[in-house]
């Protein structure tokens, strides 16, 4: 997974240094926490931010049915290809591509891609349906990468000894306070459930 913020954003959050007057103290610890800071946000989201051309290939719900396609990494941009392969073993090609406008739609959200009909896979539903798309967020949105930068600071104070100066901390237009014990804040809470991918209907 990619980082959603950077050394010098979190150190411009938080004050760190200025131009004038540099300060690396903390440099080593704040890039050792930007992947777990980043990766914990993602997980509690249940999504990937950083936008990539992706191949997925998205199992049946527990009904076996195949309607709406949840994606990893909304919002979906575009889709490069949908093929569906109901019979054994798989196969992906002019016989099972699915057409846009058609066969299926990206919704308004583009948080996944519903099919016309409903199409059930025989045998193992794993694998049948297999979905090429570019989605996530470029540049990521300012407001996951503050919960991030957030995220980080309580992280990187709890390691130093210091979280008693996180009250008087801010990232962006949010102060840092109510700090639980898993790190997360009531501003990265609200950001958590913005941007968490809803179970697919």
């Amino acid at each position: 997974m990619a980082n959603l913020t950077t050394l010098a954003a979190v150190k411009a959050a938080f004050q760190i240094g200025t131009a004038a007057a540099p300060d690396t103290s903390m440099d080593a610890a704040i890039t050792a926490l930007l992947p777990q800071a980043s990766d914990q946000f993602e997980n509690e989201c249940n999504r990937i931010f950083a936008s990539a051309t992706v191949t997925e290939f998205i199992p049946p719900p527990a009904s076996g049915c195949f309607q709406r396609l949840q994606v990893k990494r909304p919002p979906i941009a575009s889709v490069t290809s949908l093929h569906f392969s109901s019979a054994l073993p798989r196969v992906y090609d002019a016989t099972t591509v699915l057409v846009e406008g058609t066969d299926f739609i990206v919704s308004e959200s583009g948080l996944w891609v519903t099919l016309e009909a409903p199409r059930y896979a025989f045998g193992s539903g794993e694998r049948a349906a297999r979905l090429i798309y570019v989605g996530g967020f470029s540049p990521i949105p300012d407001r996951a990468e503050r919960a991030v930068q957030e995220l980080l600071a309580v992280k990187l104070y709890k390691a130093t000894g210091r979280l008693y100066h996180i009250a008087g901390s801010t990232a962006g237009d949010g102060s840092i306070q109510g700090a639980r014990f898993d790190d997360i804040t009531e501003n990265v809470q609200a950001a958590i459930d913005f941007y968490r991918i809803p179970t697919c209907p």
